[in-house]
């Protein structure tokens, strides 16, 4: 018995041997499927990472050249468009304007009438002086006194009804509005205003006249001048031998 216990501890021992041997390997064997599966694990995080990333990255196409034609002839067409439709428009303003201003000469032609109408009985004189303290009696005496004396209208039949100056006073004497009961009465003032001038007087009697039409005599009166001076200087750079064989 004593030599069966012996080898029975030697076989325990070299089995306990073996065990630890195998569990060794075994620790050596797990750690190394441990760093495996880490490897693959990670290796999946990467590739799941760069999967990631190419969805993320748009997608870049080249276009062919039928497609870029395409794409230009659809620019060209909208712009094109967009031109006609400015233009269009515009004209449709230019339309609107032109309407506009037929209106507007229509309703100053009708004013101009009724203006025509209400001023046919008056006359305006300038160039009366004017007293500093002068009062609308004193207008009216200097006014009577120079179409009954100086005109020499006091034998004639007309009538006078409201004799004033108007606009703002300045250093230069006001206009004087007259007005008469007929426009026969301002025809019988006009055909003698003329003795003024003879008498050296720079005192003028005009018709009254609207706004507008004041413009266009204004106008007429500056190309007549112009008329004139033009004229005149191609009268005197015209030679003298040629004036004197025209002449002949």
């Amino acid at each position: 018995m004593g030599k069966d216990e012996a080898k029975g501890k030697d076989e325990g021992k070299k089995l306990t041997k073996a065990n630890s041997g195998y569990n060794f390997e075994g620790r050596i064997l797990t750690r190394q499927m441990q760093k495996k599966e880490t490897e693959e694990r990670n290796k999946r995080l990467r590739t799941d990472e760069e999967d990631d990333e190419r969805e993320e990255q748009p997608e870049v196409t080249t276009l062919d050249e039928a497609q870029l034609k395409m794409i230009k002839r659809m620019i060209d067409n909208s712009m094109a468009k967009m031109k006609k439709e400015m233009l269009e428009e515009r004209r449709q303003h230019e339309k609107e304007i032109q309407d506009l201003k037929k209106q507007i000469t229509a309703l100053e032609d009708e004013l101009e009438g009724v203006q025509k109408t209400m001023r046919k009985k008056n006359l305006i004189i300038q160039g009366i002086p004017e007293d500093q303290l002068e009062t609308k009696t004193e207008t009216v005496k200097k006014v009577m006194e120079l179409l009954n004396e100086e005109l020499g209208l006091r034998d004639e039949p007309f009538v006078v009804t409201e004799i004033k100056r108007i606009g703002k006073k300045t250093e230069r004497p006001r206009r004087i509005l007259v007005t008469t009961e007929r426009e026969r009465d301002v025809e019988t003032i006009m055909r003698v205003k003329s003795k003024l001038k003879q008498c050296g007087q720079e005192i003028y009697i005009n018709r009254d006249v609207s706004p507008r039409t004041a413009r266009k005599m204004a106008e007429e009166r500056r190309k007549k001048k112009q008329g004139d001076q033009r004229e005149a200087e191609n009268r005197y750079k015209t030679p003298r031998n040629h004036r004197n064989s025209t002449s002949a």
